[in-house]
């Protein structure tokens, strides 16, 4: 129980931490611009 709640949450945290260098490529690339 307490190993698939840590599983879940470091997936979660992934996630996010993805989208935010998402975010952060796509910012980089209008300042190209």
């Amino acid at each position: 129980m307490v190993g698939g709640s840590l599983d879940d949450f470091s997936g979660n945290s992934n996630s996010t931490l993805i989208r935010r260098i998402i975010q952060v490529l796509n910012m980089f690339e209008q300042w190209k611009i």
